[in-house]
């Protein structure tokens, strides 16, 4: 069962740490959105190099809570240290994860708000809530 099915039913998901390693997820509205105002606005743009994310990142406990609401559920989480994590999870999973956990993505959307005029649409939650629910 995977981790959203887990959420859905009330089941306990196990999260790797203390569950504080963010996600800054993006919609791929906001992606596109942001390229279109690159585009317009050459003079600004070109030979520059902008973050595209959601506003701000989530914590990995914050974003599997969010997700347990949307089923109405709270999440019952767990947490394990990160070798005994890893073993839980294909080689992938833990590669991918191990990235976020060292790095904990915080990208600033600053400069593209300001030179391009970028707002993102969507919330990190939200830009997953549309492509798991529609």
């Amino acid at each position: 069962m995977g981790v959203f099915e887990r959420l859905r039913s009330g089941s306990t998901v196990v999260l790797p740490e203390d569950g504080s390693a963010t996600l800054q997820h993006v919609h791929a509205d906001d992606v596109a959105a942001a390229f279109a105002l690159a585009i317009a606005q050459p003079a600004g743009s070109v030979g520059e190099a902008f973050h595209v994310a959601s506003r701000e990142p989530v914590t990995m406990a914050s974003y599997a809570q969010t997700v347990a609401g949307w089923f109405d559920r709270e999440a019952r989480l767990e947490f394990l240290p990160w070798a005994e994590w890893r073993a839980t999870v294909s080689e992938r999973d833990a590669a991918l994860t191990e990235d976020h956990l060292r790095h904990s993505p915080c990208a600033s959307i600053t400069k593209a708000e300001r030179v391009l005029g970028f707002t993102p649409r969507y919330t990190a939650v939200e830009a997953v809530r549309e492509a798991l629910l529609g």
